[in-house]
């Protein structure tokens, strides 16, 4: 990475000199997080912030919130097991109706979630929900497939 640096340097019209003085400078500062050169090439090159010493914590709530919201929503296709039954009475349902019901509230659910990601992102709630649904049963049909193929190589049923 020194070597990167330094031609980064050496582009902007720093001297060959001043190249070895501000590099030793550099690497003495210890108290900054990380390798020296690293952090130059992340906001000169890339265009990235260094990340500020507190981020940690905020990395920790978000990815908290994060799993917070994936277990809440992925948890939505067990309703339709759950809350059918319950809507239709004493009629039993056969494992192809609740598993149609599961569909149809992961539908919903996916729906919902594009239509409200249209309050963060610029887009219509009508596409966005409509996009969101269709990526979902895509991954669904390809995860599917992926048992069907796995089970019948196993020899299952």
């Amino acid at each position: 990475c020194g070597v990167a640096v330094a031609s980064l340097w050496r582009r902007c019209g720093v001297a060959t000199g001043l190249l070895w003085r501000l590099g030793g400078i550099l690497f003495e500062d210890r108290a900054a997080p990380g390798p020296p050169d690293a952090q130059v090439m992340m906001v000169e090159e890339l265009g990235l912030q260094v990340p500020e010493p507190d981020s940690n914590v905020e990395a920790a709530k978000d990815g908290f919130l994060m799993f917070l919201a994936f277990v809440c929503f992925g948890s939505m296709p067990l309703l339709g097991y759950v809350i059918s039954p319950r809507l239709l009475g004493e009629r039993a349902m056969s494992p192809h109706d609740l598993f149609l019901a599961a569909c149809a509230v992961t539908s919903v659910t996916l729906f919902a979630l594009g239509a409200a990601k249209s309050s963060f992102v610029q887009g219509s709630a009508l596409r966005l929900g409509a996009e969101t649904l269709a990526l979902g049963a895509l991954c669904a049909s390809v995860a599917y497939s992926a048992g069907v193929v796995l089970s019948a190589a196993l020899g299952g049923a």
